[in-house]
């Protein structure tokens, strides 16, 4: 912890009370997701995206997931948009979830999906 001592010609003053400040840092760059199972229909795709928190804050656990999913037509060759949570297409995930599914993904596109985690820190 941490306190204050003011000190001036007449000499020292008391000690303030002692505060303490949890130091915590933005959660760490995630690996990338892995696509578990998928449910085909006629038209559109289910699957289970998946995902490993991090572990290196414990004392500033995830506390919110935002998962990205941009689908590209078929041969396209731009990539994926970047800027998570400012993104239109993310979507924040309930709390410290580990997957998520996410249905009705259509067809005849390449699907490009990404996660990013917040803490206290950012």
């Amino acid at each position: 912890g941490w306190r204050v001592q003011a000190i001036n010609g007449n000499g020292k003053g008391a000690f303030s009370e002692v505060v303490s400040v949890p130091i915590a840092f933005p959660p760490a760059t995630p690996a990338a997701p892995t696509v578990g199972s998928l449910i085909y229909t006629q038209s559109t795709v289910s699957l289970l995206l998946s995902w490993t928190l991090p572990t290196n804050q414990p004392n500033a656990p995830v506390t919110q997931v935002w998962v990205q999913s941009v689908a590209l037509p078929m041969g396209a060759t731009t990539s994926c948009p970047t800027g998570l949570k400012d993104h239109p297409l993310a979507s924040p995930v309930a709390g410290a979830a580990t997957s998520v599914r996410l249905d009705d993904l259509t067809v005849d596109a390449t699907w490009h999906f990404a996660v990013a985690f917040e803490n206290k820190a950012g």
